[in-house]
């Protein structure tokens, strides 16, 4: 478990425990990228569009099962590769029904002006771990409620977990474009040889790990809320301090038990 993940943290305290949880579950988190985008390289060697679009069908899987990670890694459950696998396809399922909608409208809110595109992801930040989680359909009512008056700081991590996230992958896809030389570059990447399939697989694996830290960061923000609005962390302690007084009662009850029998020790 992380060190107090049931309390409010702060901003540096989310981003430095995301970096946490990737690095404890790197195997799970890697297995579950291969599944998600290794089909579409292959794809793509041959077919470079339909490989695009393979592509785009992983990325629900993913976020699926780097969330049940985060999740599982925050509340100190076990991860396990084929956990996160049937986490990620049984939620891919569930977030493919909303992300079209989702992506529309955060795009269409970006175009118009950034201000009401950054207020629409902050107080809709915990769609898919409210849709996941707690499998509640909701999704925007509930978000909106755990965002309530923490709107702006909401909207500072995310802009900084998408930041951290995003910075590798355009440097690669800089390189790319880089390495493509003379070749027109939207040639060259519809386009296969022994450099950019390299340059691809690197892409896969580095879209695997960034997208599992910003969900790391979004989902130990949503615990973080779920603290300040629904007393998280008083009812955790409420259930593990039942469960560990229904322990010492049993325990009670079998030492007492021994003791009637003549089995036990006697004082």
């Amino acid at each position: 478990m992380l060190n107090s993940p049931l309390r409010e943290l702060s901003v540096g305290e989310v981003l430095d425990q995301s970096f946490t949880l990737l690095r404890r579950n790197l195997v799970p988190v890697m297995v579950l990228g291969l599944v998600s985008f290794l089909p579409a390289a292959l794809v793509g060697l041959f077919i470079p569009t339909i490989g695009s679009f393979v592509s785009i069908l992983g990325l629900p899987i993913l976020a699926a099962g780097c969330v049940w990670i985060a999740d599982k890694g925050i509340r100190g459950g076990e991860v396990g590769i084929s956990g996160a696998l049937g986490a990620g396809f049984r939620g891919g399922l569930k977030l493919a029904l909303l992300w079209p909608l989702w992506s529309f409208a955060r795009s269409a809110l970006m175009v118009i002006f950034i201000v009401p595109g950054a207020l629409f992801v902050g107080a809709f930040f915990a769609w898919k771990q409210v849709l996941l989680i707690e499998d509640n359909w909701s999704v925007l009512g509930r978000s909106a409620k755990l965002s309530s008056g923490s709107l702006g700081r909401i909207i500072w991590v995310i802009f900084i977990a998408w930041l951290i996230s995003s910075l590798p992958q355009a440097g690669l896809t800089i390189g790319q474009l880089v390495a493509a030389g003379d070749r027109d570059p939207f040639e060259a990447m519809g386009s296969f040889n022994a450099l950019d399939f390299a340059v691809l697989m690197g892409t896969l694996v580095l879209t695997t790990f960034t997208q599992a830290y910003f969900h790391n960061a979004v989902t130990l923000l949503y615990y973080d809320r779920r603290v300040r609005v629904d007393a998280l962390d008083v009812e955790t302690s409420a259930d593990q301090f039942d469960a560990a007084l229904a322990g010492d009662l049993q325990d009670g009850e079998a030492q007492s038990g021994e003791v009637q029998s003549g089995t036990g020790p006697v004082a």
